[in-house]
This record gives C-alpha cells, structure tokens and sequence, in this order.
C-alpha cells in the first residue's frame, strides 16, 4: 500500500489532564510527525497494522537533572570555597539545598559558598525535587589546615643611604590565615614586622636582608642583598607645558632624581607660583612669560636645602591658540628613524657604579640595515662625548668602563649614519 507522512497537529487545551488521548486519522496509512502546542517531536506510527490513526497521549513534560557537580574533594580550613551543580533548567527550575555536614544552616542555590572552620572529613548532602520526585546526592570533603606562602617581593638592590625606602612582601593569604612577617636588615636595627616596612640605612655598605615568616607548614627564610650608595644629588628638571588659550597645563613629571623628589615648585613669570608636579594656571592677559620649574629633593641628611635644580623657558600665551614647550633634557627621548622605529636602549644597572652595560634590541632586526652605521657615544649632560663604540654585531651587547669618571648623569647616544640619535640617561654613583 502507499506509504504517505501526515503532521499530526494536536493542541491541548489549559484544563488537558495526563492520560488525555488525542487521535488523528487519515485516508491512507503512513506515518505521522506530531506537533503538540506548536512544538515538534518525534515520528509516530499508526497505532494499529490495519487502521490509519496516530495517537498521542498527554503526558508530564520530562525532569530537568543536574549534569554535573563542581564539588572540591579537599579544601582549605578557614577559606571561602565555591559548590556548584550544574543544569541546563528553564525557570524556575529545580530548588538546591546544600547541608555541608558541620552544624551550619542549609542554603540553597545552584552555587553557594561556604567556610569550614574545623579540619576533619564532611559528607555534604545536596537535595533537590521537581515533579518526578525527590532527589539526594552526596560528596566527600577532606577539610585541611592550608599554607599561604608569598609569591613576589619588592625588596631593591640598591638604595641611598639616609633616605628611607619601602621594602615589601607579597601574599594572597585571607585574614584568617594570614602570616607575620620578620624583618631583619642586618644593619643591627631592631627586627620589624609587617607586609610591607619601611627602613633608612645609615651607613654605605653592602647589607644582607633577612625575612622570616611560619605558618602550619613551617619556618621559612628568604635572604636578599642590598647595596647601600652614597647617591649624588642629580635632578635632571625636565617639563613640558601645553598652552590652550590663556590657561596653561604644566607637567614636570618627566624629571628624575636619584634622591626623593619632595617638592615642585612653579614660577609662572607674571609674579603668581604653584606647587606640584602637574598644575594649571591661567594668565590675566596674552603676552611672552619666563616659567621656571624648581625641584628640591630630600638628601641623606634630611635636607631639602642642598639638592635643589631649576629649569626656565619662554613660552608664549595667545587668545583662541594652542601651543607646546618645555625646558631641560628629558630622561628618554626617540626621534627614531621610521624605518628603525623598534630600536629600544637598555641599561644594567642603572644607576650604575664601575661599568655600565648597554642593551640594543631590535623587535624586528630585519629592519635594522647594516648595524655598522650604527655608532654608541657616551656623553656628559652638556654634550662632551667620553667614549664611542662601533656596533658592529647587536649580538653583543656594548660595555662602558666607566671607573674614572665622577657621580652624576650621563647619557648613552645611539646615531645612525644620518646623525638621527636615540638617547637613554643612565646615572652613576660613588
């Protein structure tokens, strides 16, 4: 006989009851793809060898279950940890109740956090019910006492004598489970506690720093050198200030200084000053104006009286105009040719002592051209060049003697065979 497919289009009605049969027949018997309130399902076949009739009958719709669980077999005493169990439900879905086995209050949600406060062994039980039933699964939990160890330190390895620097240790441990930290600066100062301290050596010299801490796991030591200079007074001033109208934008945030920086201050040349490192200021009428930056820093002996430098330049302020200036040598400049534009200066160490290390790195050495052209001085900050080096290989990387040559600033200078430079300022101490 022919076989045809029909659809089978059935809808129930608000009052339908399970157990409801809904039939549909046909003139010639085939198989059926049912639709029921507009949602496709599977293919049905006729219900009997001899009839063209396909029934459905009304039925529950099926029983959303979870799919999986992220429950942790050993978690940390003391430490919020994450359950979840997973379900792809529609809302409003299934209701999850979490008992965690050690007294506290059932919650419930499909994740939830929780804090044993006891080490030991747990069964949690997680219930859940919908229209098919109610349901129960449990895991195993092994509640141990955990160690928090650091992961970074910022401890420096050099530092100036008389001016105090932070020295710090980095952890991630929770309040509860938090260490103490023991400093010990091996300069004979009293030990100091903390996560971060502050320390002031008063004498040059190289110095071991101990840090000491224990937890559940044990005692631990972690040793570090410092090297303690005499750091010469070497503020390099550098600004830049950007006129919009009027009102200008000052910035001195390009200034060094191996010493702290504790003051910045502003002469605007129309007799008003400011402080800080950026300010803004406003000019009463258009005109040319001397502004001068002076930067005081905090020398070994807590003064800030003898390590003082300036920088002045004219500028000019115009209605309705905008322009751009600044004063001193900024601490890195790039007029890089285009073609070499992935050229980048490294010094180590800097600040530096006896010998200075210079690092060129191409990103992309296949722009570079013919590394011959290319020449490295060491210059004094008025411009006296005091040694050139060739760089015939950029595998190599080129080194400075730098033993005769007093405390301050310098700059390394690379030029290519145009003249076009790139300049890093690397400073020296004692």
């Amino acid at each position: 006989m022919l076989q045809l497919n029909y659809i089978f289009d059935a809808k129930t009605s608000a009052t339908a009851t399970v157990g409801q049969v809904a039939c549909n027949s046909f003139v010639l018997r085939g198989s059926a793809k049912y639709i029921i309130n507009y949602i496709p399902s599977y293919i049905l076949q006729p219900t009997s060898p001899d009839a063209s009739v396909a029934c459905v009958t009304i039925a529950n719709p099926p029983c959303c279950k979870p799919y999986g669980f992220d429950i942790p077999e050993s978690v940390c005493v003391g430490v919020s940890q994450q359950y979840c169990v997973k379900d792809s439900c529609p809302q409003p879905g299934n209701t999850y109740y979490w008992d965690f086995g050690d007294g506290s209050p059932v919650v419930t949600g499909k994740c939830v956090n929780h804090i044993y406060t006891t080490t030991g062994s747990y069964t949690i039980k997680l219930y859940w019910h919908n229209e098919c039933g109610e349901y129960t699964k449990t895991f195993k939990v092994e509640v141990k006492e955990c160690c928090c160890d650091p992961y970074d330190y910022a401890v420096p390895e050099t530092v100036c004598y008389g001016i105090t620097q932070q020295y710090c240790v980095k952890d991630s441990c929770p309040d509860s489970n938090s260490n103490t930290y023991y400093w010990d600066f091996g300069d004979g100062s009293p030990v100091v506690t903390g996560k971060c301290v502050n320390h002031a050596y008063a004498t040059p010299g190289s110095y071991t720093i101990k840090l000491y801490w224990h937890n559940e796991c044990g005692e631990f030591v972690k040793e570090f050198r410092v090297e303690v200079k005499e750091c010469p007074c070497d503020i390099n001033v550098y600004y830049k200030i950007t006129t919009s109208g009027l009102t200008i934008t000052a910035d001195g945030s390009g200034t060094t200084s191996s010493l702290p920086i504790v003051m910045y201050v502003w002469d605007f040349g129309d007799g008003t000053f400011g402080t800080g490192m950026v300010t803004n200021h406003t000019y009463a009428n258009p005109g040319v104006y001397t502004v001068r930056l002076t930067v005081y820093a905090l020398d070994q002996n807590g003064s800030i009286c003898k390590c003082v430098k300036e920088c002045k330049t004219d500028i000019r302020v115009e209605k309705d105009t905008e322009e751009f200036f600044e004063c001193g040598h900024p601490q890195f400049v790039s007029r890089q040719l285009p073609s070499n534009s992935n050229i980048v200066l490294k010094a180590a160490p800097n600040p530096f002592t006896d010998k200075l290390v210079v690092a060129v790195d191409f990103i992309d050495k296949a722009k570079a051209g013919d590394h011959s052209n290319y020449l490295m001085q060491l210059t004094s900050v008025n411009g006296t060049v005091l040694q050139s080096k060739r760089l015939a290989d950029f595998e190599k990387n080129p080194v400075f003697n730098t033993m005769s040559y007093p405390s301050g600033s310098y700059f390394v200078m690379l030029k290519n065979i145009s003249g076009q430079i790139q300049s890093l300022q690397v400073v020296k101490l004692k």
